[in-house]
């Protein structure tokens, strides 16, 4: 394209001169009068070359005014490409597209002026540049976040120790059934076991059989077996479900006591009849 410009500029500044001899007077009026179009072409080519767009700039605007001739255009959007480059000032661009849209308009009505594809992509570049080509963007959606269900309100403490204290006390109560339970099994088979005795004593003064005296004492072996083995499960099993109680009662009175030093104190002690719970609860 720029071998094209240089061309045509020099055939057209030279057509320019014939016309300005025939017409003017002396060539030092017509110098004076118009600036040299192909010199000024020049000086900017070579400001291009050295990256000092801003001049090339002015001596390709000077140089198409000077001559009309629209290739000039062509560089004149580069040298403003070149300084947008460099300093990223739309307006620089915005002159560029000026200079490339004028040329378009040329290239419409005569094809062999440049390559209209060539100029459609600049001019493309150009307003994509400046934001004309950027579609806009879709809006971005915010995640809808699941509702937070509100967790369960914790229960109060006093409800807690009243839950203990009942189970504490339905614990203890049960125990105290098994201990009195097997206390009056115990003692039921421990009776039945001293009547045996006496029925065996009996036996014994009336000379009765051998196999007698035998039935009877099985049967004392068995009521005497009977009564150890309630009195022993019953006092256990008892005793136990009484301390598990009492551990509850004790767990409550400090929930009651909303964080005081007062703490309930429970002893469980084992007698001869069963246990003994004392204590302040």
């Amino acid at each position: 394209m720029r071998h094209l410009l240089l061309t045509a500029l020099s055939f057209a500044v030279s057509v320019a001169v014939v016309t300005a001899g025939a017409t003017v007077p002396t060539v030092a009026q017509a110098s004076a009068e118009e600036p040299d179009a192909e010199a000024l072409y020049q000086e900017g080519k070579a400001a291009f070359d050295s990256e000092d767009f801003a001049t090339a700039a002015d001596r390709w605007e000077r140089s198409y005014r000077a001559s009309g001739d629209p290739l000039v255009l062509y560089n004149i959007g580069e040298a403003y490409m070149g300084m947008y480059g460099e300093s990223d000032d739309p307006a620089h661009l915005e002159k560029a597209q000026v200079a490339l849209q004028e040329l378009s308009g040329f290239v419409e009505e005569d094809p062999t002026l440049g390559d209209p594809d060539e100029l459609a992509a600049m001019l493309k570049e150009i307003d994509d540049k400046l934001g004309g080509g950027e579609e806009p963007e879709d809006p971005v959606e915010e995640p809808v976040e699941d509702p937070v269900e509100d967790p369960e309100p914790e229960k109060p403490e006093k409800d807690k120790a009243t839950t203990l204290r009942n189970a504490g006390i339905g614990t203890m109560a049960a125990g105290g059934v098994l201990v009195l339970g097997g206390v009056i099994a115990g003692s039921v088979f421990a009776a039945k076991g001293s009547g045996l005795t006496a029925d065996l004593n009996e036996l014994y003064m009336m000379n009765a059989t051998e196999s007698e005296l035998q039935t009877v004492r099985d049967q004392g072996k068995a009521a005497n077996t009977a009564s150890g083995v309630s009195f022993g499960l019953g006092i256990a099993l008892g005793g136990a479900a009484i301390a598990v109680g009492a551990v509850l009662l004790s767990k409550s009175k400090k929930l009651r006591a909303e964080g005081g030093d007062e703490e309930a104190r429970i002893r469980v002690a084992p007698t001869l009849g069963g246990f003994v719970l004392s204590g302040r609860f």
